[in-house]
Formats: structure tokens, C-alpha cells, sequence
């Protein structure tokens, strides 16, 4: 086809597709709505092939698994558009702050907040493999989402438990999944003497996040010629509460908070039609925790000190207890961490999984809050007690303590 035909034919698609754009993010009455993935695998911030296998993962509310809802070898940069239902859950609203006529103005605006999806992208290939957490609110009709997948290289290894001799076998489309439960660090609590402090979750509200991971194990022709990833990390993943519960420290202590985390890892495979090559992809992930308990010991040398300019400040005519609420954050800052090693059992075997967990300085979401303190003063030991949020921010999710 010459380029004199082509030219035109180009501005017609232009001229069909843009105003369909338009009002797809114009229409507010329509919920539906597309997130747009550009999808780039990258090994030492270069795509390393020019062809891949993308597998695309959902989570479904009420569903044990994540929804397979693409696989395949593509040429990488890949572009997948996935159709979504906008889920409205009222509004939010954001300050901003000019300098008018001398005096401070603030502006308050509000917009629709809408329930957030969640995606896995995993890239699945005999030498290299990736996986990616995403965390996506759809605030338009269309979502553009550029992602970035870091790969590593896999590994020969010699056998794993996981083998199975139906391992070539293309029919196969079965998926497994198996949970396990750790202790993990969830947080800080410090105290004073004279006080006590309770780090308090409530249930189906408080969110916190921990580390993702995926795993690859490739098969290629002989029984035991396999390539494995090992354990990589995929991204933050939120864990919700599913209990009333606190932990505590007083007079003086300060703790780390543990919780008992359930982690569920799912068992996929698929089988590249071109070339029989078996993939054996893993996911785990958070999802609830289930008890909170006081954990080791720490030091501050902050809390007892010094208060700064910006510290509150609390009378013996004041109300006790008194709460310290925090405010939602979906920070990537990699804060506590926890060395596991736990195995997840499927009907077909086992597997290690042998990791150092992250909690991220990140917590709360579109349907849920951060943990807070819960402060009783016990005996008072000064004309003033002062408080103050770890560095003046109120996303860190410590609060300091001092006596005047």
C-alpha cells in the first residue's frame, strides 16, 4: 500500500478514535473504563529480546486466586488495554495554599475516589523473569500506566521439588494455592514513664503493606534441566486487618509491633506452544493479618528529650486517653524487616520459601485507614506532656513523647 493512501487513512482512524476518547473520559454516568499497561521488561535498564511471554493476573473480590486474564509471547514494549468497572466510594478531598492580598487562602477541591485495582504482571523467559505488583486507582475513563518490570537472571539448577513428569505436557492448565502464616514487624510504639501506648488495629479498617514476590522455574527438555529465578520481589501488596487487636508498651519501653500475617501463593504454568518449554510461575503475597503482639525492644533518642517548636501539647485538664491518628501514605519507602522461612504445600509438592519480608512506610487505602496510638497517662510528671509525630509527618506512623 503507497504512502499516499496510507496518509489519509491514518487521519481517518485519528478522527474516529479521538473523539471516542473523549467521551469515554467526559462521561461520568458511564462506570466502565479501560486501564492502559505499557509493559517494558527491563534487565539493566535494557529489554534484553524482543519477544517475551507477558502473563497479566486480576484480583477478584471473593475469589481464592487472581484471574488469569492474558498470556502469551509478544514482541516487548507491550501494550494491553484491560476493561474495568469503576467502582465509586464517594469523594476525597485535597488542600492547596496561595499567598493573596497578604493572607494565606486555602483552596479545597473534591474529586470521586474510586476503589483500586490490583495486578500482577509476571515475565516469564528461560534466561531472564520479572513480576510486578500494581496498585492502580482509575481516576479517568482511561488509565494510561507505564510499567517497568526489573529482571533477573535465572539459574541452572539441578532438580526441584516442584518437578513433575507431566512437566511437557501442553494440555496441562491447572493452578494451585497454598497460604501460611508468619510474624512479621508491623511497626513502633514507644512510651515515656508515666505513660502507656497502644499501637491498635481494627478490623476491616486498618491496612498496612508488606512486600510481594514471584518465582519462575523453567523446564526445557530433560527431566531435571531446569532454570530457577529464586524468590524476587514483586512490589508492595496490601494486608488488611481481620481482628480488633493492640500492642503496647509503657513507662519508658519502646517495641517493635509484630503481627501474624497470612501469605497466599499461587501455583501456575504454562507451556510455550512454539517450543514445549514448561514455565512454573509462583506468586505470594499478603493478605490479612490476624493477631498483633509486642516484639523486641528498641531505643529512641528522641522520645524524653528535647520537644521541638511544632510538638502538641496535653494539660491534666484534657481528656485521657487520647488518640494519635496517622494519614494514609502509599509511600515505596522500605522500612522494617523480617527474615521467614516457612513452605508452602500444594497437592503437588512443596516449596521454600525462605525470604526477608518488607514492610513498607505506606498504610491505609481508598477503603481503609493506617493503625493508630492510643495514649493513657498513667501519672503525670510534669506541667505538660508534648507529642509529636516522628520528623513532623504524619506518614512515618510514629509519634515521640516528652515531659515539659
Amino acid at each position: 500500500m503507497s504512502k499516499l493512501v496510507l496518509f489519509p487513512l491514518l487521519l481517518l482512524l485519528l478522527s474516529i478514535s479521538m473523539p471516542f476518547i473523549h467521551w469515554l473520559n467526559s462521561n461520568d454516568n458511564d462506570l466502565s473504563g479501560i486501564i492502559e499497561l505499557n509493559i517494558k521488561p527491563l534487565f539493566e535498564n535494557k529489554i534484553p529480546k524482543e519477544k517475551m511471554i507477558v502473563a497479566i493476573h486480576v484480583f477478584k473480590e471473593g475469589s481464592n486466586t487472581t484471574k488469569r486474564v492474558f498470556i502469551g509471547k509478544v514482541n516487548v514494549p507491550f501494550i494491553y488495554r484491560l476493561k474495568i468497572k469503576r467502582i465509586p466510594l464517594g469523594l476525597t478531598h485535597t488542600h492547596s495554599y496561595v499567598w493573596e492580598l497578604g493572607k494565606v487562602r486555602v483552596i479545597t477541591e473534591e474529586r470521586p475516589k474510586f476503589k483500586e485495582i490490583i495486578l500482577a504482571i509476571v515475565i516469564l523467559d528461560p534466561e531472564y523473569f520479572g513480576t510486578k505488583t500494581l496498585i492502580i486507582e482509575p481516576k479517568k475513563k482511561i488509565t494510561h500506566v507505564d510499567v517497568d518490570v526489573r529482571l533477573c537472571r535465572t539459574k541452572k539448577a539441578k532438580s526441584t521439588s516442584l518437578y513433575r513428569l507431566n512437566t511437557l505436557n501442553s494440555a496441562r492448565t491447572y493452578t494451585e494455592v497454598a497460604e501460611a502464616k508468619m510474624w512479621l514487624k508491623s511497626g513502633e510504639v514507644h512510651s515515656i514513664s508515666g505513660l502507656t501506648v497502644y499501637w491498635c488495629a481494627e478490623v476491616y479498617d486498618t491496612v498496612i503493606y508488606f512486600e510481594s514476590y514471584g518465582r519462575e522455574i523453567v523446564s526445557i527438555i530433560e527431566p531435571g534441566d531446569v532454570s530457577d529465578s529464586g524468590w524476587v520481589e514483586a512490589g508492595k501488596k496490601p494486608a488488611e486487618a481481620a481482628c480488633d487487636d493492640w500492642a503496647y508498651a509503657t513507662n519508658g519501653v519502646k517495641r517493635i509491633v509484630m503481627t501474624r500475617v497470612n501469605y497466599k501463593c499461587e501455583h501456575w504454568w504454562y507451556v510455550d506452544p512454539f517450543t514445549g518449554i514448561t514455565y512454573d510461575y509462583y506468586y505470594a503475597y499478603p493478605t490479612y493479618f490476624d493477631d498483633v503482639d509486642e516484639g523486641p525492644e528498641i531505643s529512641c533518642s528522641y522520645c524524653a528529650s528535647d520537644h521541638p517548636e511544632y510538638a502538641a501539647d496535653r494539660s491534666p485538664d484534657d481528656p485521657n486517653p487520647f488518640r494519635i491518628g496517622f494519614e494514609n501514605s502509599a509511600s515505596d519507602e522500605k522500612w522494617l524487616f523480617t527474615r521467614v522461612d516457612v513452605t508452602f504445600w500444594f497437592e503437588s509438592g512443596s516449596i521454600r520459601f525462605g525470604v526477608t519480608v518488607t514492610l513498607y512506610r505506606a498504610a491505609g487505602s481508598n477503603t481503609g485507614h493506617p493503625p493508630y496510638l492510643k495514649v493513657y497517662i498513667n501519672e503525670w510528671q510534669g506541667d505538660k506532656l508534648y507529642w509529636w509525630y516522628d520528623n513532623n509527618n504524619r506518614k512515618r506512623y510514629v509519634a515521640h513523647f516528652s515531659w515539659e
